[in-house]
C-alpha cells in the first residue's frame, strides 16, 4: 500500500510539473532570419516558426538574423540585434510597450495565421480570415481632364485609415484631397505631392455624425480633378475598436512584425485596405522574410485582388 501511494504522488508531481511548465511559455515565434538558437533546461534548439519559448531560455540572434516574437497577451517584439537575450528580460520588454493589452483571443489568432502550414487546427489558407471583396476599384470618368482615382472596393471602417490612390497628371505640383459631407461642407483638405494619401477618418470630429461621405482630389497648378466619389462609413463595436487602437497606437513603425500584427487585425475585420498597406510595410522592411511574403501572397489571393491595386 505504501508503494502505492508513493507512486500516485510521483505521478502527481510530474503531472503538476509539467502543467507548470506549460503555463511557462511566454512567447511564439512569428518568423526567424538565420540559424538563430533556443537554450533550455531541455538543450539547444535551432529556432523556428511556431516554436514556444519559456520564461527559463536564452534566445540567440546570429549576425545579420532577425526574430519576431509574440507576447501571450498579444504584444509582438522584433529582435534584429546579434546576441543573446533572456527571456524573462523580454517579458519586461513586451509589458512595457502598453499598459493594457491586446485580446488573447486576438493573439490567437495571429499565431494561427503565422503558423498555419504547422498548426493541425488551420487546416487550409486563410481558414480564419474574413477578408471579403476587392481591395480597390478604379473610379474613371470619359473627361480628359478628370483624375483617375483608385479606392477601396469594401465600405469603410470609421477607425480605419484607408490609401486613397490615382493617376499621376504631368505638370501639377501636387494634389488636395478633400473629404465633403452630403451638404457639401468640407471636412478635410489635406495636402500631398505624392499620389496616395492616408486618410485618419477617426480624428475628423464632424465625420463621426456620417453615415456617407464624398472624396475629391484635386491636382495643384492644374485645372484636373476627379469625379465626387461616395464612400460608405460603418463602425465597430467598442471593444473591437479599443483592441484596433491599443495595436495601432502601440506599432513600432520599423517593425515587420508590429506591421504584420496590424495587417492581420485588419484583415480579420474587412479593413482590406488598410491591410494591403500594413502588408507592403512589413515587406518593405523586412523583404526577405518567407512567412511575411507567403502570408501577403495569401490575403491578395483571398481578397480577389484587382489589378489597379498593383498599378496604381
Amino acid at each position: 500500500m505504501r508503494h502505492i501511494l508513493i507512486t500516485c504522488l510521483l505521478i502527481l508531481v510530474t503531472f503538476n510539473f509539467g502543467m507548470s511548465q506549460s503555463n511557462d511559455v511566454e512567447f511564439k515565434v512569428l518568423s526567424t532570419r538565420g540559424e538563430n538558437r533556443m537554450k533550455s533546461s531541455s538543450g539547444i534548439v535551432t529556432i523556428k516558426t511556431g516554436l514556444a519559448i519559456n520564461i527559463d531560455a536564452i534566445v540567440e540572434v546570429v549576425g545579420n538574423g532577425m526574430l519576431g516574437l509574440m507576447y501571450k497577451n498579444g504584444r509582438t517584439l522584433e529582435l534584429k540585434n546579434a546576441g543573446e537575450y533572456n527571456v524573462s528580460d523580454l517579458v519586461k520588454q513586451a509589458l512595457a510597450k502598453s499598459n493594457s493589452s491586446v485580446s488573447t483571443q486576438y493573439a490567437k489568432y495571429v499565431l494561427a495565421q503565422v503558423t498555419k502550414g504547422n498548426d493541425p487546427v488551420v487546416t487550409k489558407p486563410g481558414k480564419n480570415m474574413g477578408v471579403t471583396g476587392a481591395v480597390m476599384r478604379a473610379m474613371k470618368s470619359s473627361n480628359a481632364n478628370s483624375i483617375d482615382v483608385y479606392i477601396p472596393d469594401t465600405e469603410i471602417l470609421l477607425e480605419s485609415q484607408p490609401v486613397i490612390h490615382w493617376g499621376g497628371i504631368d505638370g501639377a505640383t501636387g494634389y488636395t484631397v478633400h473629404i465633403v459631407n452630403m451638404e457639401n461642407t468640407i471636412l478635410l483638405s489635406q495636402n500631398t505631392s505624392d499620389t496616395f494619401a492616408v486618410i485618419d477618418l477617426y480624428n475628423i470630429p464632424l465625420l463621426k455624425d456620417e453615415s456617407l461621405f464624398m472624396v475629391k482630389v484635386q491636382a495643384k497648378g492644374k485645372t484636373n480633378h476627379s469625379l465626387m466619389i461616395p464612400l460608405n462609413i460603418s463602425k465597430m463595436d467598442p471593444d473591437n475598436r479599443d483592441e484596433f487602437f491599443d495595436i495601432k497606437n502601440n506599432l513600432d513603425k520599423n517593425s515587420a512584425t508590429d506591421w504584420i500584427s496590424l495587417a492581420l487585425f485588419c484583415q480579420r475585420f474587412n479593413l482590406n485596405v488598410d491591410a494591403y498597406h500594413a502588408y507592403e510595410m512589413a515587406i518593405k522592411i523586412a523583404p526577405d522574410l518567407p512567412e511575411y511574403k507567403s502570408m501577403f501572397i495569401d490575403f491578395k489571393n483571398q481578397v480577389n485582388l484587382k489589378e489597379t491595386m498593383e498599378k496604381r
